[in-house]
């Protein structure tokens, strides 16, 4: 598979002495795999019982992947990820070998230096790098690139790098310490890359200028970010001594600075690091954070932890301002909180969407087993806006609270007084129910709802409702189903025009002339249905139904009766 084509050289024998002996070949042409291999040496001297073979192999010119398959199977590399590679070069590749008497070799020794003229590779696709990098396409071309690589793999590549149609500076050093340690350094231009970071709410277009310069150690604990500096235009983000585990979940961190800005307007400037004077303490400062990606990764599917379970600290927050994607900011944010084994065990946090307004949430240990999340907001807005199928929802006052254990999740939900408009899973139902006219409130102005109450179990992706009540001026709804985070939701209910329920109501004894006088309306008119699909393509079917079933009845009369004793207050 190797053969040398067209081979001359000039071979010179030394006599030392009877046991010292020196042959050398200097190669004056000759190709092999397409490569000149012009001006390489061989130098084999004989000396004792050992033999030693030290070479100065040159070679230029065109290598396509076949044959680097070859030459790679030679020395043990792996080339299961790589696609297709094509490569004009111009390289020094050094090799010594020590052999005794037997022909075995005791001791070896390479290293490779020259030039890469022009590289075009392209490999399989890496997981998950579509999420940062949505216009990379797994194909790097490299050229003007020094190289350099020695026995220890220590490699070092510098020159220009392209991933798409532009070519733009790039240094990478990269040190193999041990079978399972290495360390890895460079900078690297991204000019040529569309960038993002969901966590950050940041998106770095293509075409502008951006800089990422990193220091990294791996090893088969994890991953030790000793520093890593990424700069474009006006947004910085800063890393220092930040510590992962082979699941990228966060072991320890020492300084963490962030600065983005989104459509020119600044969305972060905060500062994460260790407390100076309290051990153990983590302080999270700064003028902005924009919370709405966290926001939305409520309603997501489950991804991956934060923390490792080897993450122990306390945690003390004050924030200047907290973007929620509304126009319901949040201000003066502090936040006391208690990480063990990577799971919050407390957590008191407070800020203020105004003068008279406020959000409060708080984490505490029922015992070994269960926590208890409690959220109280007095805008419902920012918790709502980024469920798929809500396109519209205004005001509301939001009360949640939730039993989380190993087993699952326990929730209890109430928003009040709100008032919602652009969804289309309910404006296909209220059309369906010939309701036409409370349609067109909904895609007009809105419907308002005086409550929403919801009783939920959780495991995994999968939220199961158990019960969920809405009732309104205009119309009311009992339901229950299940939502696969991002994925199906499956609903069925009944849904009755506020009249038709007033009318049933009315008709009970006492309990009717107290909630809504004796003067009724005609029977008992509403609907049963049926909602399953994707988020965003829902599909209801609907049956009309004549009578009420005792549970819808219990359920408004409950609610109704609750209203009616607060009016009273």
């Amino acid at each position: 598979d190797l053969k040398i084509n067209n081979l001359s050289t000039d071979i010179k024998y030394v006599f030392k002495s009877k046991n010292d002996k020196e042959i050398n070949f200097f190669i004056n042409q000759g190709k092999i795999l397409n490569l000149d291999l012009q001006k390489s040496s061989i130098d084999i001297n004989l000396k004792d019982d050992k033999k030693i073979i030290k070479s100065k192999i040159k070679t230029k010119g065109n290598s396509e992947y076949s044959e680097i398959k070859i030459v790679s199977s030679l020395l043990g590399l792996d080339l299961k990820n790589i696609k297709n590679i094509q490569l004009t070069s111009n390289l020094e590749t050094s090799i010594q070998l020590w052999m005794n008497k037997g022909f075995k070799i005791t001791k070896k020794d390479f290293s490779v230096k020259g030039i890469i003229n022009n590289l075009n590779l392209e490999h399989n696709e890496i997981k998950n790098i579509k999420k940062f990098f949505p216009s990379y396409d797994s194909k790097i071309a490299l050229k003007d690139t020094e190289v350099s690589v020695d026995q220890i793999d220590n490699l070092k590549l510098s020159g220009l790098i392209k991933f798409d149609k532009q070519f733009n500076d790039f240094l990478i050093q990269y040190s193999g310490l041990t079978d399972k340690n290495l360390r890895i350094s460079g900078k690297i231009n991204l000019q040529d890359l569309l960038l993002k970071i969901p966590n950050l709410n940041y998106l770095k277009e293509k075409n502008t200028k951006a800089d990422v310069d990193f220091h990294i150690k791996s090893s088969k604990l994890g991953y030790d970010i000793s520093r890593l500096l990424y700069s474009s235009e006006k947004s910085k983000i800063e890393l220092d001594q930040i510590r992962l585990n082979k699941k990228l979940e966060i072991k320890d961190i020492k300084n963490f600075k962030v600065k983005t800005f989104n459509d020119n307007f600044k969305n972060n400037e905060f500062h994460i690091g260790k407390h100076k004077t309290l051990k153990n303490t983590i302080f999270i400062l700064g003028e902005l954070f924009d919370a709405e990606p966290l926001l939305k990764s409520l309603y997501k599917t489950k991804g991956k932890k934060i923390f490792s379970k080897d993450f122990n600290s306390e945690i003390k927050v004050n924030l200047d301002k907290v973007i929620t994607g509304t126009n319901d900011d949040i201000s003066n944010i502090g936040m006391i909180a208690s990480i063990k084994k990577g799971t919050y065990n407390k957590l008191s946090l407070k800020g203020n969407f105004s003068e008279n307004e406020i959000v409060e949430m708080s984490i505490y240990q029922v015992d070994g087993n269960k926590r208890t999340l409690q959220v109280i907001s007095d805008r419902a807005r920012p918790f709502v806006k980024n469920f798929d199928f809500i396109k519209g929802f205004e005001d509301g006052k939001l009360e949640y609270e939730s039993f989380i254990s190993k087993e699952g999740t326990n929730s209890n939900l109430l928003i009040s007084n709100f008032k919602v408009s652009k969804v289309p899973a309910l404006a296909q139902l209220l059309t369906l129910a010939s309701l036409q006219g409370i349609a067109d409130t909904l895609s007009g102005e809105g419907i308002r709802f005086e409550s929403f109450e919801m009783k939920s179990n959780s495991k995994g992706n999968v939220m199961n409702i158990e019960d969920a009540l809405a009732m309104g001026p205009a119309v009311s709804i009992l339901l229950e189903g299940y939502v696969d985070k991002g994925k199906t939701v499956s609903l069925r209910g009944t849904l009755v025009p506020a009249t038709k329920l007033n009318s049933i109501i009315a008709s009970i004894p006492v309990v009717g002339d107290i909630l809504v006088g004796k003067k009724t309306g005609e029977g008992v008119v509403g609907v049963s249905f049926k909602m399953k699909g994707p988020p965003k393509d829902i599909k209801t079917t609907v049956n009309p139904i004549k009578t009420l079933t005792p549970r819808f009845i219990v359920r408004a009369v409950e609610k109704m009766k609750k209203k009616k004793k607060e009016e009273t207050k």
